[in-house]
């Protein structure tokens, strides 16, 4: 505002000076306000990000104990596949005699031969590095090959007719026949499979 050389009376300048001092305070109540409404937004905003460091701290909290949990849980399971692939590997060697002289003894009766290979199938998969993985594998082919004992039937008959085929080109011993000695029945059914040893 330009003022001109006119000279002003007294009450003219207060008059203007009022008109500048009411202009300034309007402007500085309405930045004062401005002001406040900034700092409580600011200390809203502060709340909330505490309020969100402590989730976080809770949330990285509860991360490290899972991720211990699960390294815990993974190391037992670790040495518990580890006894369970040396307690296999302790019973392959145990059984090792029993399936050569079976095998020996009945070269073609195909339960032998059947056991014979499931057997050295499953020496072979107990020989990885990994305990888990080992043990995973002879399941999966157990599973595969359906070796689980609920999916056996029991079928005493084609069982003998296996035994008689698998003993001779003609289904008898003839040694056996002219010199049966003494008949052990109990015997003979163990070898027949018909009951257990």
């Amino acid at each position: 505002m330009e003022l001109n050389k006119k000279k002003y009376k007294k009450a003219e300048v207060e008059a203007i000076i009022a008109g500048y001092t009411n202009t300034f305070q309007q402007q500085k109540n309405e930045y004062e306000q401005r002001i406040l409404e900034l700092e409580l937004d600011l200390k809203n905003t502060n709340q909330e990000l505490l309020v969100y460091k402590e989730k976080e701290e809770s949330i990285s909290n509860a991360l490290i104990s899972a991720e211990k949990n699960v390294k815990e849980s993974q190391d037992k399971l670790r040495i518990q596949y580890s006894l369970e692939v040396e307690k296999l590997k302790t019973f392959s060697k145990d059984i090792k005699g029993y399936f050569d002289y079976v095998l020996n003894k009945y070269p073609h009766y195909n339960a032998v031969k059947h056991a014979n290979e499931t057997y050295k199938k499953i020496n072979e998969l107990l020989a990885s590095d990994d305990p888990v993985e080992a043990v995973n594998n002879v399941k999966t082919y157990f599973e595969k090959n359906g070796l689980s004992a609920k999916n056996q039937t029991f079928n005493p008959k084609s069982k003998i007719e296996e035994y008689v085929l698998a003993t001779s080109d003609s289904g008898f011993d003839m040694n056996e026949v002219l010199n049966p000695g003494k008949l052990e029945l109990e015997e003979l059914c163990k070898e027949l499979g018909l009951i257990d040893e």
